[in-house]
């Protein structure tokens, strides 16, 4: 996470910079995050789990807003559609790369400009 942020300078690059590290989960780190993902479906089972599972999230928010934190559910939106895309990925036949996240991550990150400069909503 620490290299992460320290190599995006402004706001616009936050979604590039998170799907290059979406697409080398999936595709350099792949044994690792399926294991990850074991562990939260183990944790659903086995409470004793729990915590272990959630401690990623909790690293993850402290990140947010430059370490400001950020609306709850706002974060918690975040971080179930980066599972979620996660999840997608691993079992696609070829995972996605960087590029095909990006539009993605760009919408999750910053919806409203997404919306107001080319989506449905004026």
């Amino acid at each position: 996470m620490d290299q992460l942020q320290e190599q995006v300078e402004e706001r616009t690059a936050w979604p590039r910079a998170i799907a290059e590290n979406l697409a080398s989960l999936v595709r350099e780190h792949r044994e690792r995050t399926l294991g990850e993902y074991e562990l939260y479906l183990l944790a659903a089972r086995r409470p004793a789990l729990r915590p272990a599972a959630r401690k990623w999230i909790e690293v993850a928010s402290g990140y947010v807003n430059g370490g400001r934190g950020g609306d709850q559910p706002m974060v918690r939106a975040l971080f179930a559609a980066i599972d979620g895309i996660l999840m997608q990925a691993l079992i696609a036949d070829e995972p996605p790369t960087a590029d095909d996240l990006e539009p993605v991550l760009r919408f999750l990150v910053q919806p409203v400009d997404y919306l107001r400069d080319g989506g449905a909503i004026p």
